[in-house]
């Protein structure tokens, strides 16, 4: 990874207590909305991984812990990942797929 001239110090509480305005930060909490995969793989120094239509585990947890390690090491205090709790591209089902075909199964 390339050294850069900081510590990284990340703290989401600066952001829990800039939403419900408690005390005086400390600094300018620092969120960012996205990173384009081609500058988070040079800070990384390794390929970015695959963002598009995610397929398996092993390539999943590569793009997590690469964004995990991208904002922590620029000093973001979180990480913004969208409205809702879905992890983008994670076995998406084609049109004529069923869970069964990718492996799943169905509660039933």
């Amino acid at each position: 990874m390339i050294d850069l001239p900081w510590k990284p110090d990340p703290d989401y509480h600066r952001l829990l207590n800039a939403l419900r305005r408690r005390g005086d930060p400390s600094r300018i909490v620092l969120l960012e909305l996205f990173a384009d995969p081609e500058i988070m793989g040079t800070i990384l120094e390794e390929p970015p991984a695959p963002t598009k239509k995610i397929k398996d585990r092993e390539t999943h947890n590569r793009w997590i812990d690469q964004k995990i390690q991208f904002w922590y090491r620029l000093g973001y205090d979180a990480i913004w990942h969208g409205p809702n709790l879905t992890w983008s591209g994670l076995l998406p089902l084609e049109a004529g797929d069923s869970a069964a075909n990718l492996g799943e199964s169905v509660p039933g």
